[in-house]
């Protein structure tokens, strides 16, 4: 395919060689005149390891050229990967480069006879490719997305700096976001020579997935970092036979074995973590790190963020439900703090049924794990909307809501719910295709 890749820095130059020595025809344009007689000449702007030997193969093979970038260097390409800088300025993303991109783009576009597909590979912000970038071109060319006149898709990257080549080379996956069938089957032909999983999606997924996965690892190192600063201020602690200690979870290691608990079952949203261990054991070491003066900043917005989990999930509900009628009849189901336990201590499912009542809602629950001590146990607010026979209280509830994964309860896609009624799975667990009122499946993911 030819491929026009605009910024030869890091991520540009290095998938654009990638993709050159894999038989792609390959021209980077940059603004930097000396970069291009740099690169031309056969030596890198920087250093990368394992990348001027593909530079050099290159351009002998006679599938990779550098030119400045200007309208009349852009030839006839099927996809243009553009992969400017999107620097902070003033603690915010800074777009004047893609927006630079976009309006030469769009006057390339006004000379060119053929369908290409623009692509952003720049790391952006979600609704920056479907809205403001689009409307440059589509300004700038007097052309429409919406009439077929060109492609528009968000192609993210995930190379490390050091391991660039490496990680370009052997993906662990490739995001292909698309906002036409065009622009998804030429990505899918650029790519069709990697072996990794290829996840389809629109712009702005594929845009967002940039920032989850990079704010999780950071979240990471920050989370160590400070555990580290508590552990130092103490005595006789071996961080390091600490992380061997985490390390040695399985958790960690499962994360292709579907048959065990893995870390991957925590990256999955929901109404917040509860029982006997994380919330106490949060709260122990941030009132241990302030009596050693460490600010706890980590493990505090934990906490708070898990407070307010339930809240927001009742309040997403309610956004959800009929605000013609004033009182709303809502059935909860589960109210263990987890499946297979009657452990109900800092139940997260209690946590939304008190706020639900809180709020002027009629709330009815079922747990099968809890017996007469337990509900008696839960106090005179609660116990008096236990029901022994949920399944005969569906078409009572204006909404019905997953609290706690019991296997029992995968019953309900099976069963026949009136239309209206919204199903709120804040947990994921059923599958939104087997749900007979579709339209009303709510999920936090």
């Amino acid at each position: 395919m030819k491929v026009n890749v605009i910024g030869a820095g890091y991520v540009g130059l290095v998938s654009g060689l990638v993709l050159a020595s894999i038989g792609h025809k390959v021209r980077v344009l940059d603004i930097d005149q000396d970069k291009i007689r740099s690169i031309n000449n056969k030596q890198l702007p920087f250093y990368e390891k394992g990348l001027r030997k593909i530079l050099v193969k290159s351009i002998n093979d006679k599938c990779f050229s550098a030119y400045e970038f200007k309208v009349e260097n852009f030839g006839d390409p099927e996809i243009i990967l553009i992969c400017v800088g999107t620097p902070t300025v003033n603690k915010k993303i800074s777009l004047t480069n893609i927006y630079n991109v976009g309006r030469v783009i769009g006057k390339w576009l006004k000379y060119y006879n053929s369908f290409c597909s623009i692509v952003i590979k720049s790391t952006v912000l979600s609704g920056t490719t479907d809205t403001i970038f689009k409307k440059i071109i589509e300004d700038n060319s007097t052309f429409k997305h919406k009439n077929g006149d060109f492609g528009l898709g968000m192609n993210p990257e995930f190379l490390r700096e050091g391991n660039a080549v490496y990680d370009c080379i052997n993906p662990d996956r490739i995001i292909i976001g698309y906002e036409d069938i065009k622009t998804k089957n030429r990505l899918t032909r650029l790519y069709q020579h990697f072996n990794c999983k290829k996840i389809y999606t629109n712009s702005r997924t594929a845009e967002m997935s940039k920032y989850v996965n990079n704010t999780l690892l950071a979240l990471q190192i920050s989370a160590i970092n400070e555990l580290s600063k508590i552990s130092n201020n103490l005595t006789h602690i071996n961080f390091s036979k600490i992380i061997e200690i985490v390390n040695n979870d399985h958790r960690w290691s499962n994360c292709k074995n579907k048959n065990s608990t893995s870390i991957l079952d925590y990256l999955i949203p929901g109404p917040g973590f509860g029982g006997s261990c994380f919330p106490k054991d949060l709260m122990a070491l941030s009132s241990q790190s302030l009596e050693l003066n460490v600010k706890p900043h980590v493990l505090n917005a934990i906490i708070e963020t898990n407070d307010k989990q339930p809240e927001y999930c009742i309040e997403l509900l309610l956004k959800k439900m009929s605000k013609s009628k004033s009182t709303k009849n809502i059935l909860f189901l589960g109210v263990t703090f987890k499946p297979e336990t009657n452990d109900i201590r800092e139940s997260t499912s209690i946590k939304m049924i008190d706020y639900a009542i809180k709020l002027g809602c009629l709330v009815k629950f079922h747990d099968p794990f809890l017996n007469k001590f337990n509900v008696d146990d839960l106090g005179k607010n609660l116990h008096l909307g236990f029901v022994n026979d949920w399944e005969s209280k569906v078409n009572w509830a204006d909404a019905i809501v997953i609290a706690t994964t019991h296997k029992e309860y995968k019953k309900l896609s099976n069963l026949q719910i009136n239309k209206n009624t919204i199903i709120f799975d804040p947990r994921s667990y059923l599958n939104r295709n087997n749900i007979s009122s579709q339209p009303n499946y709510l999920s936090l993911g």
